[in-house]
């Protein structure tokens, strides 16, 4: 699937009417082509042809979804795959899985936005700097971009993702938004371990226009509100996700860019330290500490390291 770049959707095409189940699985398989390329997707459309037979689908975070067979070779089905195609064309475009908070800039880069307390916050210059590879899940993508503090460009972290939302109000409280509040709280002013850990800067669920003239939470079941899905389970029987994103301070590089066991040895003594002063202070257990979590920093001829990642 080359130059994905303009792709509305994918499309598995094949000779044989009983390739169905080979279909789903090239067209699942294929999808990361269409996230590499356009930043701006939220989730993602395909037809499978198999014979005659054509099937929409619909590839969302937990389940993807199918539509009955439409068989083209004859008139109705031919009518039917035409009606989809018009649909498609006049829809809005977040209905079709774009996200109108990620957009090109003047120089063809990208900008985005990340949401707090009813505020959108904008940052350009954005670099992906890791994807996860996997349809199903999460999604997570990490992002580096850039904004104005006075006259001086800052560079901050922007992760992006899709967790499960927290029903009870009181997990509000454990979820990673919290517990980055918390860290920066208590840590700040403990020079010790200054950069040493991501300093939340803005975060929020992702805002996008609704059905009527405000705007509303980016989550799984927004996204389905408008669709009718027959001979499957009902749309409100998949977990419901939000579309989370987080801005901080300072970026990091990955653990494999140290140039000597002495620097590796550096960066993980400074994650283990702030690792102790997080549970000393904030009463938080990170659980989730590999060599994805610990980065490296470097400022000048100075070399350390950073513990990222709260959401366990």
């Amino acid at each position: 699937y080359p130059n994905c770049g303009a792709a509305l959707c994918l499309v598995e095409a094949r000779f044989d009417p009983d390739d169905q189940k080979q279909a789903y699985e090239q067209l699942a398989m294929h999808s990361r082509n269409i996230y590499e390329e356009q930043l701006h997707r939220r989730f993602l459309w395909g037809l499978t042809v198999c014979g005659t037979l054509v099937r929409a689908c619909l590839l969302m975070n937990d389940k993807i979804y199918a539509s009955k067979a439409v068989d083209v070779a004859s008139p109705v089905g031919r009518e039917l795959l035409v009606g989809l195609f018009v649909n498609w064309s006049l829809c809005e475009s977040t209905r079709v899985g774009y996200d109108p908070t990620m957009e090109r800039d003047e120089k063809g880069g990208w900008t985005i936005k990340v949401f707090q307390d009813g505020k959108s916050h904008v940052y350009g210059g954005l670099e992906m700097v890791f994807q996860s590879y996997s349809l199903l899940g999460r999604r997570t993508r990490c992002f580096v971009g850039t904004t104005k503090v006075g006259s001086v460009e800052k560079e901050v972290l922007i992760k992006d993702c899709w967790p499960h939302a927290l029903k009870d109000p009181a997990d509000r409280l454990r979820d990673e938004i919290a517990f980055l509040t918390d860290i920066r709280d208590k840590l700040h002013d403990v020079p010790e371990v200054a950069d040493k850990y991501p300093v939340l800067e803005v975060a929020g669920i992702v805002q996008v226009p609704g059905r009527g003239p405000a705007n509303v939470d980016d989550t799984t079941t927004a996204a389905m509100a408008d669709l009718v899905m027959s001979d499957t389970a009902p749309p409100d029987a998949m977990p419901l996700r939000e579309h989370k994103r987080i801005a901080m301070s300072p970026v990091g590089a990955p653990l494999q860019t140290v140039d000597s066991p002495d620097e590796l040895i550096v960066a993980v003594c400074d994650a283990m330290e702030v690792h102790t002063e997080i549970v000393r202070r904030c009463g938080i257990l990170h659980r989730d500490i590999s060599i994805n979590n610990i980065l490296v920093r470097r400022t000048g001829d100075m070399v350390g390291g950073m513990l990222i990642d709260f959401d366990n």
